[in-house]
């Protein structure tokens, strides 16, 4: 395991912003988010919902290393756009080949795949940071097997059926490449770094407002109808909230107080695991509202819900481990409101309840969670600064608890 050396955490944290290069890139994630969420609604089996999160696993597994790439490099240098313009085309490629990655659209997937990986490598190599260049060196071989498997199931599809294990075979590498090395050597721009990945969750929760938008396009507009796209807006709301009003905040604070070593290790637990878990929670809720919107009238329809209240179960069980790993906050009322909104779907399951109602019922469940939140945050940072003003003779700072 390579050491960081504390001077390279500080001249890495000293550049925080996220470019408007970066903010073009992430464009192509939006499409991206939105073709795997029709690859959900498109499901017929639990095994065709794997198989939707699998390929967005392989995406985002890329995706991310982008992410972590620019948090090395930089995107100011003409040859480094060039390069990742040419890695954008490559995922748009990807994303443009998803709603047939099982059939037609499987070599022009792996293909794409493979230049992405290739250009991620090569890139990354120019990191001026020395233990971020043996970092990717230790991970090279696991990515071009994790491409190279990608390919050969696009390849196979053709012939055998079968063929889609070979991208199982290549999440295994990915998630063996991931937990083997847990971006111990890797240098990270802590406050960089956390606003991309928070603008990767807000563009994951946009598209889930596109949904909304797609379902409703070509519905005669009526009441119901209205109300329908209001509950679903309130719920991404209540999602945008979930993650957005503290969280980001304290855990880039928890992250700049840790050593480099376990920064980077964060980075990789916190902010590739615990965010795939997030973001495949979104995708699955947003085909449930899509769904949901199209199917309003129809109440014999119930795939919505279980894409709905168990994309959202998903999303919070994501978000409580996010939490346990940077220690910002009760992780525990997150997993029961998960249960609680898997616990929702036998009602609509067995037809005791229509879609309207579901849709206000985990609204409550959301809002319920986000009140007794707040209420523990305040008792917690009350004591503290009552703490603070015993040993400050009265003299109290308010500085990092009104986040």
């Amino acid at each position: 395991m390579h050491r960081l050396r504390r001077g390279d955490s500080e001249r890495a944290d000293a550049e925080a912003k996220v470019s408007y290069f970066e903010l073009f890139f992430d464009l192509v994630f939006v499409f991206t988010i939105i073709q795997v969420t029709h690859l959900v609604i498109d499901t017929h089996s639990v095994l065709d919902v794997f198989k939707a999160l699998m390929v967005l696993t392989v995406t985002w597994w890329m995706y991310g290393g982008y992410a972590w790439l620019a948090n090395n490099i930089g995107t100011d240098r003409f040859l480094y756009r060039m390069l990742m313009f040419c890695g954008m085309a490559g995922f748009l490629s990807m994303a443009i080949s998803i709603p047939s990655i099982f059939g037609t659209g499987g070599v022009p997937f792996g293909i794409a795949f493979l230049l992405v990986t290739v250009i991620h490598i090569l890139l990354f190599r120019r990191s001026p940071h020395v233990t971020s260049i043996k970092a990717i060196t230790y991970l090279a071989p696991f990515n071009l097997s994790a491409a190279l498997l990608v390919l050969a199931s696009g390849i196979l599809n053709t012939w055998y059926t079968w063929s889609w294990w070979l991208t199982v075979a290549a999440v295994l590498v990915i998630l063996t490449a991931s937990f083997k090395n847990q971006g111990d050597s890797f240098v990270i721009n802590t406050r960089h770094f956390v606003e991309r990945h928070s603008l990767i969750v807000l563009i994951a929760l946009g598209e889930t407002i596109l949904s909304m938008g797609l379902g409703s396009s070509y519905l005669n507009f009526r009441f119901t109808l209205f109300v329908s796209i209001v509950l679903g807006l309130s719920i991404v709301i209540a999602l945008w909230w979930s993650y957005f009003d503290k969280d980001t905040i304290l855990a880039e604070d928890y992250m700049l107080q840790a050593s480099p070593e376990k920064r980077a290790r964060l980075a990789m637990q916190a902010y590739w695991h615990a965010h795939l878990i997030m973001i495949s929670g979104i995708v699955i809720s947003a085909a449930g509202i899509e769904v949901a919107i199209k199917q309003l009238n129809d109440e014999s329809v119930h795939s919505f819900s279980w894409y709905l209240n168990g994309g959202i179960g998903l999303y919070l069980i994501g978000t409580a481990i996010f939490r346990r790993l940077v220690r910002i906050g009760p992780a525990g009322t997150r997993l029961g409101s998960a249960a609680l909104s898997l616990f929702i779907l036998m009602f609509n399951a067995f037809s005791w309840i229509g879609t309207l109602q579901m849709m206000t019922i985990q609204i409550l469940v959301l809002a319920g969670m986000i009140v007794i939140e707040q209420h523990k945050y305040k008792k917690i940072s009350n004591e503290i600064l009552r703490l603070h003003s015993q040993a400050e003779g009265g003299q109290t700072n308010h500085e990092g608890f009104d986040h």
